[in-house]
C-alpha cells in the first residue's frame, strides 16, 4: 500500500459498535497508514461527503440513526451486494460442503432498492470483491 488511505467509520447501532471498535483497534495495532474519519451520522450531507471522499467505508449495522449513510452506500454508491472480505482457497479444509465462491452474499440485508434502481442490481460474482479483484 502506498500512501495513507482514508476510511470512514460508521459504527452503526445496537451491537454493531462492539464489532467495529475492535476491528479499528486491530487495524491500528498493525500500523496500517489509515486516516480514520468518523462523521456525525445525523449530519447527512457531511456523512455523504466523507464517504465520497474516502477510499472505503467500514460500516457496522443500522437500526435507525445511520440509515441515511447505509442508503447512500447501497444506492448512492451502487454497492448493492454485501461483500465480505473472506476467501476460501482450494486445498484448504472447510466446514462447508461446497466452499467455492464464498465471500459474497447477493442482495441486501433488509429491504429492496428503490424501484428505479432495481434494474441496475447485478449478481455479486460480477462485482469487484472487497479487495478490488
Amino acid at each position: 500500500m502506498t500512501g495513507r488511505k482514508r476510511v470512514v467509520v460508521i459504527e452503526g447501532e445496537d451491537a454493531a459498535p462492539e464489532a467495529v471498535r475492535p476491528t479499528v483497534g486491530l487495524v491500528e495495532a498493525l500500523g496500517v497508514p489509515i486516516d480514520w474519519l468518523r462523521p456525525d451520522v445525523e449530519d447527512h450531507a457531511a456523512t455523504r461527503a466523507a464517504i465520497d471522499a474516502s477510499d472505503t467505508t467500514l460500516f457496522g449495522a443500522t437500526s435507525g440513526r445511520s440509515a441515511a449513510a447505509l442508503f447512500h452506500l447501497r444506492w448512492g454508491k451502487s454497492t448493492y451486494a454485501n461483500v465480505r472480505p473472506a476467501r476460501w482457497w482450494p486445498g484448504y479444509r472447510s466446514p462447508l460442503a461446497h466452499p467455492a465462491g464464498i465471500g459474497h452474499r447477493d442482495g441486501v440485508a433488509r429491504g429492496r432498492p428503490p424501484a428505479h434502481s432495481r434494474r441496475r442490481v447485478h449478481h455479486a460474482t460480477h462485482s469487484r470483491d472487497a479487495l478490488g479483484h
